[in-house]
């Protein structure tokens, strides 16, 4: 039976069981950076998953040809996990993975290439890279491919491949971005035929997990019984998550039921309130109508 000598439990440890003539086989340079890496993540209280010491062992064993490592070692100089924030060495070492067929690497690739970091910027080059992913069965390339086809990023623009691939990002990666996109394809029958059944189920879905514009767009098909039963207290109820987790225009939506007591009580100071909130964060439409109500001085009795 093996023994963790991470583990808090009385087992002897390898020193003790080396003290009592039990051999250890020894670990390859490679098999040792990487025993040595994921002590570091198993010692939580003392290294963190994004330790420089764990970045150190990875980079070690990346160095010496472990592909996984490679991987690791690029998110971390991409991300700032351990390692000083480097573009060009994240670019560096999730190439070298790709290479050795690493396919997640190849999403990573097409995010820099995208965004011009580390690398020359080339919708194309990324548009590539996120196509090897997604024909490897990578899921986190769904997304990111899909949206490519949808805005002509590198490819012309296609509706239809990038609806089929946004879709599968929303059901097999429980993605709420991809949810909400699918839900506004159904909505405006972009590549797909316009169903505001289907848009409803898939912005309740990106909602329940707190996409904000998806609260928004679930209050309005509440509202005007699109796709679902009309109801104004659940068009209320979403509509005031997505004001009160700071999205401007259901700030903006809310002011505007509380001015017209619409499913609400009548409020101009909630009115007010949410104009105001929605206003400092540029959104014009409320600042425009804070200009009819009067400055705090010119409702003080004299």
């Amino acid at each position: 039976m093996a023994i963790n000598p991470l583990s808090n439990s009385s087992s002897p440890n390898p020193t003790q069981q080396a003290s009592r003539g039990v051999k250890r086989p020894a670990l390859d340079p490679i098999g040792q950076q990487l025993s040595e890496a994921l002590a570091f993540y198993l010692r939580g209280r003392t290294f963190t998953l994004n330790s420089s010491e764990s970045f150190s062992c990875f980079k070690s064993a990346a160095d010496l040809g472990h592909i996984d490592s490679m991987f690791r070692v690029g998110l971390a100089f991409h991300y700032a996990l351990g390692a000083k924030q480097s573009f060009e060495d994240a670019a560096k070492y999730y190439s070298l993975a790709s290479e050795n067929g690493h396919s997640l690497s190849y999403v990573q690739l097409g995010f820099l290439y995208d965004k011009g970091q580390g690398v020359l910027k080339s919708p194309e080059t990324a548009f590539k890279h996120f196509k090897i992913a997604a024909d490897n069965d990578v899921k986190e390339a769904y997304l990111p491919l899909g949206l490519a086809y949808i805005h002509g990023k590198g490819i012309t623009p296609s509706p239809i491949e990038g609806f089929k691939y946004i879709k599968l990002a929303a059901d097999l990666c429980n993605d709420k971005i991809a949810q909400f996109s699918v839900g506004l394809m159904y909505l405006n029958g972009t590549g797909i035929t316009q169903s505001a059944e289907e848009a409803f189920k898939y912005f309740h879905k990106s909602a329940l997990q707190g996409h904000l514009a998806a609260c928004n767009n679930l209050a309005d098909l509440y509202r005007t019984g699109r796709g679902v039963a009309p109801s104004a207290e659940e068009s209320f109820r979403w509509l005031k998550v997505a004001a009160d987790k700071g999205l401007p225009e259901s700030q903006h939506n809310l002011a505007i039921l509380y001015v017209k007591g619409d499913g609400v009580p009548q409020s101009d100071k909630d009115a007010l309130h949410y104009f105001s909130l929605a206003a400092n964060q540029g959104y014009i439409k409320s600042q425009e109508r804070l200009k009819k109500y009067p400055k705090p001085d010119e409702t003080k009795t004299v």
